[in-house]
């Protein structure tokens, strides 16, 4: 079960909805594939059909860019294989390409009404707060 969430600003007019967590289906990454960014499909498949997988992780997750600081959510990948090898996916920010930080252990334990420690992206005021929580499958 995957939580999702409304988050608003107090002082603009910036909203933003996101969730994280697995749902009821995902219970094989090989059927996820379609989720991962097209450029990490082929060889994710290939790890999973050729070696050895010892241990995989897979969710969504919220994340925010390290520069100009926009909130969005990625299905996150962790796959170690063979040797101690690993295959995990990375984001970079669609807007201006920097580097997405995982904000999401932060998001997972919100409650209605709270407000979000970081600024926000659309006016840089401490003013985002939860407006709605969701449960999604």
């Amino acid at each position: 079960m995957g939580l999702g969430y409304v988050l608003a600003c107090d002082r603009c007019n910036y909203s933003f909805e996101g969730r994280t967590g697995k749902g009821m289906m995902y219970y094989d990454l090989n059927k996820l594939i379609p989720m991962i960014h097209y450029t990490r499909r082929k060889r994710l498949q290939e790890i999973l059909d050729n070696h050895q997988v010892n241990h995989t992780d897979f969710d969504h997750r919220v994340y925010r860019c390290t520069k100009c600081l926009r909130l969005g959510t990625r299905f996150y990948v962790n796959v170690e294989y063979d040797n101690n090898q690993t295959f995990e996916t990375v984001f970079k920010c669609s807007k201006c390409k920097h580097h997405l930080e995982d904000v999401s252990t932060l998001f997972n334990h919100l409650d209605f009404k709270e407000k979000i420690p970081f600024k926000c992206p659309n006016c840089l005021d401490f003013s985002l707060g939860v407006t709605d929580l969701i449960m999604w499958d």
